[in-house]
């Protein structure tokens, strides 16, 4: 079912060193960092957020997330470098049958950025590379756009659904697990270094100004992931779908 291989062993401390112990910029809120790519990461690549837990890369097709051991990190960024190896876990959340020709942007757009002055081919060096607080898909499925941001120093996503958008088109594949599950109406993804945990999402529109809340559920058949709606909503509405993701703090 998992085909993506799941353990990343024998980490070289050197990468660490690269990955972790660049200079980085934080401001005073400690927001979020999703860093454009202009051409210092891979390809596939169009947003990456550095994360306590690991690194996080927005692709065309799904997300991608590298953990490791948080502590051996904390260490390392700290200039310990006595670790052999560093355990991690790779899984990604691939969206099916999205459109092809999605729009990736980056918005809330920072005054502080990076630069990558990595190697010794300067056709590879990116400087004032633009950093922004939040990542939007428009158009991921027709009239469903997708939102990545902070809220409460945790990971989180939104669904705008738009009207005449099929929410039954929105499904989510997920592979490199140890498993996969639901418990009170959260999703449970188990990795080597503990779980990732999905919160219930919460649905709602915005009415003549106020806020309604819409029941919606997480529907897991196999490792594939979709969203019902229990109740009748304005379709001439957007509306709203937003889980939180957690497993660390930024």
């Amino acid at each position: 079912m998992f085909k993506l291989k799941k353990i990343i062993k024998n980490i070289f401390i050197t990468s660490f060193l690269v990955t972790f112990l660049m200079p980085h910029i934080f401001d005073a809120q400690n927001q979020p960092k999703f860093i454009k790519n202009l051409g210092q990461f891979h390809q596939n690549i169009h947003f990456k957020l550095e994360h306590n837990a690991g690194n996080i890369y927005f692709e065309k097709n799904g997300v991608r997330f590298d953990l490791y051991q948080k502590e051996k990190i904390n260490e390392l960024k700290h200039g310990n470098t006595k670790f052999k190896n560093v355990l991690g876990h790779r899984y990604k959340s691939s969206f099916i049958n999205a459109n092809k020709e999605v729009e990736i942007l980056g918005e809330k757009k920072l005054d502080t950025y990076h630069n990558y002055f990595i190697g010794n081919k300067r056709n590879k060096w990116k400087s004032n590379v633009p950093i922004f607080t939040s990542v939007r898909y428009n158009n991921l499925y027709d009239n469903i756009d997708l939102n990545y941001y902070s809220y409460g120093g945790k990971l989180k996503y939104d669904f705008i659904v738009h009207p005449e958008a099929d929410i039954k088109a929105l499904q989510i594949q997920y592979d490199g697990l140890d498993s996969i599950y639901l418990k009170s109406g959260h999703l449970v993804l188990k990795t080597l270094l503990g779980n990732v945990i999905e919160q219930a999402p919460i649905g709602y529109q915005i009415v003549n100004g106020s806020k309604k809340n819409i029941s919606c559920k997480l529907i897991l058949k196999e490792d594939i992931l979709s969203f019902k709606i229990d109740e009748k909503y304005d379709k001439s509405i957007d509306l709203i779908i937003d889980p939180i993701l957690i497993f660390s703090t930024y």
